[in-house]
Parts: C-alpha cells; structure tokens; sequence
C-alpha cells in the first residue's frame, strides 16, 4: 500500500521536486516499494555450514561468517566469503545476452564512452573518487575466471589480436545463473584489513598496529613481505585509494593506541579486533553522512541521510532517545535487526551502478602547499598512478601533499563521453599481455550477469520507460549517435549508457535511475548486519569505542594525523567538496 501511494505521489509531482517534507515522505513510501517487489536473496550452501568453525559473537570474523548472528546454520554463513550475489530484479525477469552482441562493446567505448575533454563534477573533490573506490573493494569482488575460455572483442583499427576478456566466474548449473563474491557482503573494511585468517595474522605479526609511515603512506616494507598478496585492491588499484587506504590505516593505530589507554583489561588481540570494527563503523558513518551528501545534495536526501545514521531528530535526539530502538526516530545504529524477508547479500544490481569511473581525471595535479620554496604544481599522467606505480608515486610525494592536491582537484562528471583514457588500456597484471578497454568491460559485465538492459531496468524498478531517444537527451548529436548505434531500438540501449545520458536532479552527481538501487541498499546494508543494529553498544565496541565513532568525522580524521591541513580544511563543511587554497 505504501509503494502504490509512494508510486502515484511521484507520477503526479517528483519527488526532488517537492518540497523536503513531501520529497522526504515520498521516497519513505517508494523505499516501501523497492523492498517489497526488489530484494531477491541467495541462500547460503548447506554443506558448507557444517564446516565454519565454533560461533564468534563478540566480535566480526574476518571471513563474514556469523556477523547476522543466528544459531540456525544457514544464517551463520549469510553474507559471508563466497556467497553469491542477491538480485534487485526477479530473476525470471534476468536478460542474459550475449556479451559480444550488436554493437559491441568496443564501438559503444569509442563512440560514446571515450573522454574528448576532461569535464569536472560540481563541488566534488578528488577524495569522492579515491574514497568510492576504496569503499567498492570492501563490498564487492567478482574474482576472475579460467583463461582457457575468455570473451573475445575485436579493436577496431588497433592491435591485430583481439581483447581477451576472462569470464566472471559462476554456477551455472543454477537457473538462472548465480556469481560469488570473493568479498564479504558485510560492511567490515575487509580492503583495509584482509578477508582470510592469514591476511589477519599479518597485523598480529606486526603487533597490532599498521606502522604506516606518516610522510609517504607507505607500510614498512617487512608486513607486506609477510602478507598475502590482496588481490581484491592490488590489481585494480591506484593512488587516491590507496591514499585512503593508508589514512585509515593510521587511524587504526590511532584507536589502537585509545585502547590500549583507557581499556586495560582487555587483550592486545581483542583490542585488535574493537578496533577493526571501530574503524569500519567510522568508515560507514562518513560514507552514509560525507560522501554521500557531497554526491547527492538535494534537501530531502540530505534529511534521509542523516534519519538513517542519526534518527529524526537529528544527533542530539539520537542520544536522548537511542533507547527506543526505532530506525526512524533514532537512527539505524543501535536499532532493531531488519532483512524484510530476505537473506541479505550485495546485489548485482549494486555492482552495476557503483561503475564509476568517470570520476577520474586522466592526470593528477600533485600541489606542494604551505610555501615551501620552489613548490610548483607537477601534473602526473594516470597512467603513472595506477597499479603497479600506486607505491612508487606514494614514495615520491609527501602525503600531507597529496590529500591536499587531491582535496583541491575536481572529479570527473559521470556523464557520457567523460572515461578515462587511460582506463580505456590498461594492462591488469593476471591478463594476457593484450591491453583492455574497462569502459568495454563495464559493457560486458551487465550483459554477462544478466543485468537488465536501461529501459527495461528502470521498469523492474518501477521508473517510466523512456519511449524515445529524445527522451534521454536533449542533445541531437547524443540522440543520433543513440539512434545508429542502438539502429533506432530504444530497448537495446545498454544501462552503462542510459545511467550516463540521463539528465541528474539538481544536487545529484548520478542518475535518479542510479538512485532508486541506492535508496533500497544504503541503509540495507546497516539494518542487516548485527553490529550495526542489536550490538552496536557500548558492551561491543567499548566505551571509548563507541565514543570514537559518534565523534569523529572524516575531517578530524584529516585534521589529526595532518594538522598541517587545518588552513586547508578552515570552514569546509564536507571534505569531499573542494578545500582552500593554501599558498
């Protein structure tokens, strides 16, 4: 009943187009909708719940299992290392084409994909990229295939041997096919922290503590020399990530050294893992109230954001009435356990809109600040930052250097004709020695996972089907490109491409099609985890724990392991917009 009403609310007036109480009501009731008709979940296997080891309830296991926190097997392996991926759509309503159909994915990178000129997203930093990035190595990793069977596409007018483009691992005994992530579904920074016993053993061996070098971001050379290699970041790595990666890093130190004050009765090991979760929590509280507010600044999605991590009364009335354990009233943290039916899970649908790499730009402007003599801008190719230079651009700069250089350049606009270059031939080091285009691959990947096509996407998500090319752009050289590529078929224009053509709301930095997955997963993924909801206390993450994560804020993250920022950051009220100029 709410969806319908939610539903016919929006057909009269959009929502971003009310008012803030009425845009906040409307999407309270169209979220309605999404969970009723939109969550499909995948069961965790049978036979391997007999084998994951005794129950771990104090703290997060490094491997997912037991963090939803029932004693019914199923539910321990929920969202859990290689667990399948859940469904927005229904999966009788799943299209899986052909990857290398008409017009292939290579055309469609040339023709629509391929950056003519670097175009600049409003009021977003560089940070909002390096930080979306790091955070989708938490949530989300396909894994790759065998070699032996690989999807070919043809370069028009390049090299004479094909791209080689490996398949996504999956069982396809199932019907419909089913894919695993090689990551936890949980929000537990896996990326910083490792999702095996051993990549966690790896920060025993080094005390606890990460050591990161201060001036250059860079972990002493002995940890990773006992660490596995991390496939997951590693191999689609580059410098903003790994930039923030390394200040997080730090700020587990920094909780460490907390705990280890003001808690003594506790093990340097259990100390270890409060503070894993301590940073994880903080991690999601500036995606959920910084990041996400920089990239969808629109009155009623700034109050959502905010109700989601804080309650309807905002912060001062999370604390008076927290008690409550009601979501609405005083926020997600602390409340009441929800799945709304169904097991959770990352969807494929989530994989597919956090494809967002227009956000970077094809060079770096690496500033040196604070007056120092003969400091002058040096502008460094992406190519020259990516995996595997990531380490040596780290060891050449300063890092209070680049958080500012990247705190003052501009991302990229997600919008048609704006992909990097530079990812557009990359050479990832488990590929044949043949370069890839990853705006090509982004194609591939919807087609191949049986993602819907755009029209038919915005259907399954109760949006208006575009019935013309007119519809999508009002730019007639975009309407005839669409029109010749797509041979005047509106249904087969690829979800890449719509997200990317849709016109924004105003604030928005990414599609309302885009959106719609957004508003049915943000909070999703903190009302199903029971660290977020039932344990998310003060018995859990201790009392300097818990006082940590309702304190800090990515600012004072920068701010304390950089004060040198302090000028940069003076009267900047989200860190992912662009900062002051510092001579």
């Amino acid at each position: 009943v709410m969806g319908a009403i939610g539903h016919r609310l929006n057909d009269r007036k959009p929502w971003y187009r009310r008012r803030t109480f009425m845009g906040v009501i409307t999407l309270t009731f169209l979220r309605a909708q999404l969970r009723s008709a939109n969550l499909f979940g995948s069961k965790p296997s049978l036979a391997r719940a007999n084998h994951v080891g005794p129950a771990v309830w104090s703290v997060r296991s490094v491997t997912g299992v037991d963090n939803y926190g029932l004693n019914d097997q199923p539910a321990r392996l929920m969202g859990s290392v290689g667990n399948s991926f859940g469904r927005n759509i229904a999966p009788r309503d799943l299209v899986f084409d052909d990857p290398t159909a008409d017009p292939d994915p290579v055309r469609i990178s040339s023709e629509l994909l391929a950056r003519r000129e670097f175009r600049a997203a409003d009021r977003l930093n560089l940070l909002a990229a390096g930080w979306i990035q790091l955070q989708v190595h938490d949530w989300f990793d396909h894994g790759v295939g065998e070699p032996t069977d690989p999807i070919e596409l043809p370069w028009p007018g390049g090299p004479v041997n094909p791209m080689r483009i490996r398949r996504t691992p999956s069982n396809r005994t199932n019907r419909p096919p089913t894919f695993y992530s090689q990551d936890t579904h949980w929000w537990d920074a896996s990326q910083i922290y490792g999702k095996t016993p051993d990549e966690w053993g790896a920060l025993e061996r080094s005390g606890w503590t990460f050591n990161v070098d201060r001036r250059h971001g860079l972990l002493p050379r002995p940890y990773w020399l006992r660490r596995t290699d991390d496939p997951g970041v590693n191999r689609n790595s580059w410098l903003g990530l790994e930039l923030i990666r390394a200040l997080f890093m730090m700020e587990h130190d920094s909780v460490m050294a907390a705990l280890r004050e003001n808690e003594k009765g506790l093990p340097d090991e259990r100390r270890a893992d409060i503070a894993r979760m301590i940073v994880a929590a903080l991690m999601a509280k500036i995606h959920t109230l910084e990041w996400t507010a920089a990239m969808l600044d629109e009155p009623a999605t700034l109050f959502g954001t905010r109700q989601v991590w804080w309650g309807s009364l905002g912060r001062n009335g999370n604390r008076l009435l927290s008690w409550t354990r009601m979501a609405w009233l005083a926020g997600t943290p602390g409340s009441r356990r929800r799945l709304h039916g169904v097991d959770y899970s990352i969807t494929e649908e989530f994989v597919s809109v956090y494809r967002l790499h227009s956000l970077l730009p094809d060079e770096v402007v690496i500033r040196q600040p604070f007056g120092r003599p003969g400091a002058f801008p040096v502008v460094v190719p992406l190519r020259d930052v990516v995996t595997p230079h990531t380490a040596a651009a780290m060891d050449i700069h300063l890092m209070s250097d680049l958080l500012y250089s990247f705190g003052r350049m501009p991302c990229g606009r997600l919008t048609l004709n704006n992909y990097p270059e530079t990812l557009r031939s990359l050479r990832p080091r488990d590929y044949p020695t043949e370069p890839i285009d990853l705006a090509a691959v982004d194609i591939v990947r919807d087609r191949e996972r049986g993602v819907p096509r755009y029209n038919e996407f915005r259907r399954q998500l109760h949006l208006t089907a575009i019935k013309r090319f007119q519809d999508l752009s009002a730019d007639p050289n975009t309407v005839r490109t669409l029109a010749r590529l797509y041979n005047g078929d509106i249904e087969r224009v690829d979800l890449q491409v719509g997200l990317l053509t849709e016109q924004v709301p105003a604030g928005f930095a990414f599609s309302e099609t885009a959106f719609r997955v957004f508003l049915l997963m943000a909070e999703r993924r903190l009302e199903a985890d029971r660290f977020y909801t039932t344990d998310f206390n003060k018995r859990t993450y201790t009392r300097t724990g818990f006082e940590w994560i309702r304190r800090e804020t990515m600012s004072s993250v920068l701010r304390r392991h950089f004060p040198e920022l302090e000028g940069a950051l003076a009267g900047i009220e989200n860190p992912f917009s662009p900062w002051n100029f510092v001579g």
